[in-house]
């Protein structure tokens, strides 16, 4: 274990013998600082943040970073910590996204960049106005901070037709610990009279970061100035702006390949410039890569996204804006179709051979690929008549997808456009067209609005469980299916039961054990069907983390798709957590109430906050419960519906609760909810009462399925005044009358939101059925002359009490 943590945590425990304290949870991390970083075998990466003093790893997401050490710090080690990072060959200039591992838990997600370029540090006390504009040198990065109204200037010599590019990241560079404060850079490049020869501040690529290609009209110095789109700015606008002399190219084409071959792509420049460069990309989990187009030993510090497919490549060929010029695609599917809009309002058409009940699935991928294309598809018959369409996949996702079940044999088109009839040299599309194949995407719900970050991790206390609830997003696939982590540490093991037929949603719960190693890691997810004969299927995980959100509302600017979960196994909270399981079953239209109990550590009062992870179909019950400041113990009531999902059900239970830095994550041990059928139903007619009457409502019985013993009928929900008795009789009767007395001051009225609770004993407690729920008493007015103790008679309509006063005067 690290050193450095049997030290710090001596001394806390040290400490707690004097005070009581809370005891910490997971790491907060706001940022790593600085933000970036030159390539080089062994890397200084700082964190800022809390609780930083007891870290004992760290967790890239991309591969080829490993920890070699923690370096000693001496001033506030909570708030500070250097990380000695050990960097392959491999790894890709760009954003790149860490979290930190304590024996307590783990960060939020983070971001960092790593380049080729040598830094320079902004003089930030004296590069504020063009004639202060601090000098810098070609082939560098510009490490600095835009703070609130703030313009940052550097100076660059040219000669006369140079060619730099400049790129920045920016808005990238947010992080959650921005809460929601957005740096939206501009870059802008002058001469020294002041006029302005160039800027950008918005590209498809790297969406609100900028990039630009200048060329120097004359020998000179040029300004760069750097500052917010807006005009703001804040203390968090990191930035890094690469000077350069290697190309930046808008797109590549075509925008995806199959792993292992070589392909030769072309890099294009935002005016069309054509540079090519032959590739051979690898495997990707999450299907996505990223090329880089070489100048003279250097590249971009981001490189141009593409699509890792095994599909082939058709291109388009050119001119195919009119279905009359579709471009014919011949072979079997699957296969992937490329092409460019190259022209304002220009379609583009695709004829292929396709065979009747094929179920298909088109998608466009170009957004996110840096194309600035908003797709449109349609597929149409050979005569040209429209079958179906798409905009947006998804809310607040540009690309286009149609699941599709072809008709008959015969010809079809497909054809892409954007949605604003715009095009252009860099306005690049990727379709891919292939039979729908059975699959699972899993993923995690929002737990909260406005925070994606928000308990997305999985903690596994020593002795104790860990749970996420798990969307599980079926295509074409209903088998019972069970979770599969194959990167478990030793101690480690998955408790959940498979995944029922057809469910959309399950807890995912892992065990530790006692002397399980306190470490984390990116856990991989698989699942495999419990149904031997069933073909193979797809599986991946995709959780999207927004990571730059703001005005207006609650828009999110960047987000990314992470294809694993942050786990780790933790000391054991100051608190047990159990889930009593229930001795008697939950009938449908039942209830069932189920305790949960908390044993605290002495000093630890803090309160908890329970989150009822998932229920079977037809089960409702709150989500979430407090258990207050010391106290120890809430109840869970359940409710079943009259088609509540019969059978044996495991459920648990996740407890957050205050800890000095951050919460503590404990799942209890899962329990198991059986859902039986119901026993009986009942009705009763319109029961009538004289206030200050009394009467009996008789309830017809039907028996579901045999009860042997006793059943008390209580009714609920008696209006005031009004007291029912409670009536137990066997379970072989087929009515029942349930007598009651109404007082004088019973408001006059029909009351018909009475229901009967059934008690049904059973071996350790009692089971509850709520029944007969459209029972109805009226109240009405004494008849004139007539005692109201009197009014118990036969059950009158109004009709009918009015005819009986009328015959009575």
């Amino acid at each position: 274990m690290n050193t450095r943590y049997h030290l710090t945590l001596s001394c806390c425990l040290a400490a707690a013998l004097l005070v009581p304290v809370m005891v910490q949870a997971q790491p907060r991390l706001d940022r790593v600082d600085p933000v970036g970083y030159q390539m080089a075998d062994e890397i200084r990466i700082g964190l800022s943040g809390q609780g930083l003093d007891l870290l004992n790893g760290v967790l890239f997401l991309s591969e080829g970073f490993e920890l070699i050490d923690w370096e000693e710090i001496e001033e506030n080690p909570d708030r500070n910590a250097v990380a000695r990072v050990r960097v392959s060959p491999d790894v890709k200039p760009g954003i790149h996204w860490l979290r930190v591992q304590s024996p307590h838990g783990v960060s939020t997600l983070e971001p960092f960049a790593i380049g080729d370029f040598p830094i320079i540090e902004e003089d930030s006390e004296n590069n504020n106005s063009p004639e202060e504009a601090q000098r810098i040198e070609l082939n560098h990065t510009v490490q600095g901070r835009v703070t609130a109204e703030d313009m940052d200037y550097y100076v660059v010599s040219l000669s006369k037709g140079q060619r730099v590019s400049m790129e920045l990241e920016g808005i990238r560079l947010s992080t959650s610990g921005g809460r929601g404060q957005i740096f939206d850079p501009r870059i802008g490049v002058f001469d020294t009279e002041g006029e302005e020869l160039a800027f950008s501040a918005f590209t498809s690529l790297l969406r609100q970061d900028p990039y630009l290609m200048f060329e120097a009209p004359a020998d000179g110095d040029y300004i760069i100035e750097i500052r917010d789109s807006t005009f703001r700015g804040h203390n968090l606008g990191n930035y890094r702006l690469h000077v350069g002399e290697y190309v930046r190219p808008a797109i590549t084409f075509p925008l995806g390949a199959p792993a292992g071959e070589e392909t030769l792509f072309s890099f294009l420049e935002e005016d069309g410039t054509v540079h090519e460069q032959t590739v051979t990309l690898t495997d990707s989990p999450d299907g996505l890569s990223e090329v880089f187009l070489d100048t003279d030993g250097r590249r971009p510090q981001a490189g141009n996204r593409v699509r890792v497919s095994d599909l082939r490549n058709v291109m388009a060929e050119m001119p195919n804006f009119e279905r009359e010029q579709a471009t014919v695609v011949s072979g079997d599917l699957p296969v992937a179709l490329n092409g460019i809009l190259s022209e304002e309002g220009a379609y583009a058409w695709f004829k292929m051979d396709l065979k009747g009940g094929t179920n298909l699935e088109i998608s466009v991928h170009a957004r996110p690929l840096g194309s600035p294309i908003d797709s449109w598809i349609s597929i149409h018959n050979a005569e040209g008549g429209q079958l179906a369409e798409n905009d947006d996949a998804r809310s607040g996702h540009p690309d286009s997808r149609l699941d599709f079940e072809v008709p008959e044999d015969g010809e079809y088109y497909i054809r892409i456009w954007d949605q604003l009839r715009r095009g252009g040299p860099t306005y690049a599309y990727r379709i891919e067209v292939d039979v729908q194949r059975p699959g699972i995407t899993l993923s995690n719900p929002m737990f909260t609005n406005n925070n994606s970050h928000y308990r997305q991790f999985l903690t596994i206390p020593r002795g104790g469980y860990g749970a996420l609830l798990m969307t599980v997003n079926r295509r074409r696939l209903a088998d019972e299916v069970e979770f599969v982590m194959p990167d478990l540490p030793p101690g480690v093991e998955i408790v959940s039961p498979p995944v029922p037929r057809g469910l959309n949603s399950f807890p995912l719960v892992l065990h530790a054990s006692e002397d399980a190693d306190l470490t984390g890691w990116f856990a991989r997810l698989d699942l495999r069907s419990v149904e031997e004969e069933t073909a193979a299927f797809d599986v991946a995980y995709q959780q999207p983390f927004d990571y730059v959100a703001g005005a207006p509302g609650y828009t999110v600017h960047h987000s990314i798709n992470v294809d694993r979960v942050a786990a780790a196994i933790t000391e054991a909270p100051p608190f047990r957590l159990q889930l009593v399981q229930p001795s008697v079953p939950l009938l449908r239209n039942g209830v069932l109430n189920i305790d949960v109990e908390i044993e605290r550590d002495e000093d630890y009062t803090a309160p908890v906050k329970l989150f009822m992870l998932w229920r079977p179909n037809g089960v409702s019950s709150l989500t979430e419960l407090n258990i207050g400041e010391g106290q120890t113990s809430a109840s869970y009531e359940f409710s079943a519906n009259a088609n509540a999902a019969v059978g044996d059900w495991q459920l648990t239970v996740l407890a957050e609760a205050a800890a000095s830095i951050g919460n503590h994550y404990v799942a209890a041990k899962p329990i198991t909810l059986s859902v039986a059928e119901s026993f009986l139903t009942a009705a009763a007619e319109m029961t009538v009462v004289e206030q200050g009457g009394s009467g009996e409502i008789v309830f017809t019985l039907e028996r579901e399925r045999e009860f042997e013993g006793d059943i008390t009928f209580n009714i609920i929900n008696a209006p005031n005044g009004v007291e029912f008795e409670k009536v137990t009789f066997n379970g072989e009767v087929d009515e029942v009358a349930v007598p009651f007395t109404t007082a004088e001051e019973t408001s006059i009225g029909r009351y018909g939101s009475l229901f009967v609770r059934a008690e049904l004993p059973a071996e350790g407690g009692v089971m509850i059925q709520e029944i007969a729920r459209e029972t109805v008493l009226r109240v009405d007015r004494p008849r004139p002359g007539q005692s109201a103790q009197d009014s118990s008679g036969p059950r009158l309509s109004r009709l009918e009490q009015l005819r009986q006063e009328a015959g009575n005067e």
